[in-house]
C-alpha cells in the first residue's frame, strides 16, 4: 500500500506572480522502496499537464506549478509507484488564483497618512454609512481608521445600512494639502441591509479633523457655531476645545452664529477634514445647560471711582 497524506499547496491563495509549491507524504506501508511521485495539473479545465516530479525531505515530497493568470482556476493530483508497481493516486485538490488580499479596512488605511496598499487589488467587507452622488462610505467597526470611501463614478446601488463586499483597487484621491484613501473600479457584492452596526465614536473638535477618523461615522457635541455657512456650505463650529469644519456633501446643514449642536456624520478630507452630517437627525441643539456661558453685560457700583478702602 502506498499511503499519500497531507497534501496541501502553498501560497493557499497565491497571486499571478506566485509559483504554487504542492507538498504530500508517501510511505510504503510494505516496507518497499518509492520509485516515483509526480504532480499533475490541468488549468480552466484544460488538458492535463505533467507530469513534475516532486523531490523529496525525509517522507514528503514537493514540486512547484508555474505561476498562472489572475482568476486561473488551476486543479492538481498525486500519482506515486513503488518498486512493486503498486500506485496511488490523491486527489484532485484546487485553487484559484488572486490578485486580491482579504483585509480589514484598517489594514487599508494603515498607521500612515496613505495607504500602504496603493495600486494593488482588496477584497473586504463592510456597512454602507454613507451615500454621495458618486460613491459611498463603508465601516467595518467602531473604531479609529475602520472607515473607507468607494468611488463609483456615477450614482452607486447600495443604500444606506447594506451591508456589501467590496473588491477594487486602493488608492488615495488628492485635494490641496492631502488626500483621502479610496477604492476604485470596485465589484460590489450585496450581503444584507440591517440596522446600523456602527454609532458615531464620540470624540472632541480636535480629534476630529484628523487621519484616524477619516471616513469614520463621528460625533462631537457642544459645538457653537463661530463662521456661519459660506458658499461651499462649509461652517465652523467649536467645542471649547477646537474648531472643526462641517461641510453640507450629504445635507444643506445650516447652522446659526452663535448656537450650539452636538452634529454627527462622516469625516472625510476634501480640501480639509470636514463632518458631514447626511440628514436632519445628525444634528441636534444642545441644551441649556450644555452651551458656554455668554457675558452679556458688566456693571459697576458704586460709579466712578471709589473712594480708599471703599468696597466695589
Amino acid at each position: 500500500a502506498l499511503p499519500i497524506s497531507g497534501t496541501n499547496h502553498l501560497p493557499v491563495v497565491p497571486s499571478s506572480t506566485d509559483a504554487v509549491t504542492v507538498s504530500t507524504d508517501v510511505v510504503d506501508g510494505d516496507g518497499g522502496s518509492i520509485t516515483s511521485v509526480d504532480l499533475y495539473y490541468t488549468v480552466d479545465a484544460g488538458a492535463e499537464q505533467g507530469p513534475l516530479s516532486m523531490g523529496i525531505v525525509l517522507s514528503t515530497y514537493a514540486a512547484s506549478i508555474p505561476a498562472q493568470a489572475d482568476g486561473a482556476s488551476v486543479s492538481y493530483r498525486i500519482a506515486a509507484e513503488d518498486n512493486d508497481m503498486n500506485t496511488a493516486d490523491d486527489g484532485p485538490y484546487g485553487y484559484t488564483v488572486s490578485n486580491s488580499v482579504t483585509v480589514t479596512i484598517a489594514d487599508i488605511q494603515g498607521v500612515g497618512d496613505t495607504t500602504p496598499y496603493s495600486g494593488q487589488q482588496v477584497t473586504f467587507t463592510g456597512q454602507v454609512t454613507g451615500v454621495l452622488y458618486n460613491g459611498f462610505f463603508l465601516q467595518d467597526a467602531a473604531a479609529a481608521r475602520s472607515g473607507i470611501q468607494v468611488y463609483t463614478g456615477s450614482t452607486p446601488t447600495v443604500v444606506l445600512n447594506d451591508r456589501v463586499e467590496i473588491t477594487g483597487t486602493a488608492g488615495e484621491y488628492a485635494t490641496t494639502g492631502g488626500t483621502n484613501t479610496q477604492i476604485t473600479s470596485a465589484a460590489i457584492t450585496f450581503i444584507e441591509n440591517v440596522a446600523a452596526l456602527y454609532a458615531p465614536i464620540l470624540v472632541t473638535g480636535d480629534l476630529a479633523m484628523t487621519e484616524d477618523y477619516e471616513d469614520v461615522l463621528i460625533r462631537v457635541e457642544d459645538g457653537t457655531c463661530t463662521v456661519e455657512a459660506n458658499g461651499f456650505g462649509n461652517s465652523i463650529l467649536n467645542d471649547r476645545i477646537a474648531d472643526y469644519t462641517c461641510d453640507d456633501s450629504f445635507y444643506a446643514f445650516a447652522p446659526a452664529l452663535g448656537t450650539c449642536y452636538h452634529v454627527q456624520g462622516v469625516q472625510y478630507y476634501s480640501y480639509g477634514f470636514t463632518l458631514n452630517p447626511r440628514d436632519t437627525d445628525d444634528y441636534s441643539l444642545c441644551s441649556p445647560a450644555d452651551e458656554a456661558p455668554v457675558i452679556v453685560s458688566v456693571t459697576q457700583n458704586p460709579l466712578g471711582n471709589p473712594g480708599t478702602g471703599e468696597a466695589v
